[in-house]
């Protein structure tokens, strides 16, 4: 009945993964995106992978009992692993997925497994293994190719740790800026951030399922990926038909963001950068009405106005303290604060330090920089 079970969740999982690769490779194919294109591509290449990993998981059971250590199916789920994780990669500002060198050195050892596991069963050389007892009583010859198999195996295990700990380095690193980066981009790469780490922790449960001498762990990684697999095909429709409404006509919420990066590259007489910003000044300035502008501001963005120009007040203050000389009263009074008391509570709110702090900081950083160009 467990292995009825097992079936029937890797049967399920295989269809929604073809159905929805045939959708993608099919639907909107055409379109002139680049990004939308780039994206399409990835999602099929993963979901391709994933369902050649699903086909060599349902061949771990023999006769009703579980296979342990199934190096073949460990391999694929490692290949499809590495193909995710350096495409992850990108969304946090590492672009190792460019690198032939990268995917040679992480995808050398499971093509060499799998090859070797092809020659060992066509030799009638490979032995499954159901029970870790069974360990102990491996003939000799077939038992050096089990020595050799599970070696290729630990050392498989240890490049998916690394890979584990490269996402989480990555994401460290972005977080870190993450302070001077907008509302707006920073609410897009949080979502994915999620999606990203979902995946991360499920596949890395289907990886340890297969050390355990049970089918239950596997049924629930085959669960938890039709439920990711599903949330990733809405996310993914939805970003299409916003790209397909990009393409034929604008909508307010588009008009607002286009016309909103020029707003904020405005120096001189910028509404939101005013003492006592109103929504009427900067909605006339987007050309558009209030009602869309605050629309905008709740439905994309789940802030109020006031919330938002303080938001953007507190990033051209950074800015400032960046990149210019200015003093920190007049850095103030070109952000909209009426005085460099309510711009540093402010600041520290939202920073974790003082302006004056803050450019501290960043001078500290900067002047190792200046000495090994001095020496070079």
């Amino acid at each position: 009945m467990d292995t009825i079970v097992f079936y029937i969740s890797c049967s399920i999982l295989l269809l929604q993964l073809v159905i929805i690769y045939i959708y993608m490779a099919f639907a909107s194919r055409k379109m002139k995106n680049k990004r939308f294109q780039l994206r399409r591509k990835s999602f099929m290449t993963f979901y391709a992978m994933l369902a050649a990993t699903t086909v060599a998981n349902a061949h771990i059971v023999h006769n009703g009992q579980v296979e342990i250590l199934a190096t073949n199916a460990m391999c694929w789920e490692y290949i499809t692993f590495v193909t995710f994780i350096l495409l992850s990669i990108a969304h946090f500002g590492k672009d190792y997925y460019k690198n032939p060198y990268s995917w040679f050195m992480l995808l050398q050892y499971a093509v060499i497994c799998v090859i070797g596991n092809g020659v060992s069963q066509a030799l009638d050389l490979y032995k499954p293994l159901y029970h870790y007892s069974d360990i102990c009583h491996t003939e000799s010859f077939i038992g050096a190719f089990f020595v050799v198999r599970e070696i290729l195996t630990i050392i498989i295990v240890t490049c998916y740790m690394f890979m584990i700990i490269m996402l989480i380095s990555s994401y460290l690193k972005y977080f870190r800026k993450k302070k001077e980066v907008s509302i707006e981009v920073r609410k897009r790469m949080n979502d994915e951030a999620i999606s990203i780490f979902s995946y991360t922790g499920i596949m890395t449960f289907s990886m340890s399922a297969h050390f355990i001498e049970s089918i239950w762990p596997h049924f629930v990684a085959n669960m938890l990926l039709m439920v990711a697999v599903s949330r990733t095909y809405f996310i993914y429709n939805r970003y299409r038909k916003s790209c397909l409404q990009k393409s034929s006509e604008k909508s307010p919420a588009q008009i607002i963001a286009e016309n909103l990066e020029i707003l904020l590259l405005r120096e001189e007489n910028n509404p939101i950068f005013r003492p006592k910003a109103n929504i009427s000044d900067i909605a006339n300035a987007l050309k558009v009405s209030n009602e869309n502008f605050s629309n905008y501001l709740y439905k994309n963005l789940g802030m109020s106005f006031s919330a938002w120009v303080s938001e953007k007040k507190l990033l051209k203050c950074a800015r400032l303290l960046r990149t210019t000389d200015m003093t920190i009263t007049e850095v103030a009074l070109a952000s909209g604060y009426k005085d460099i008391q309510s711009m540093s509570k402010a600041f520290k709110l939202r920073f974790d330090e003082s302006p004056r702090d803050f450019r501290k900081s960043l001078e500290k950083k900067q002047k190792p920089t200046a000495r090994n160009k001095d020496k070079a």
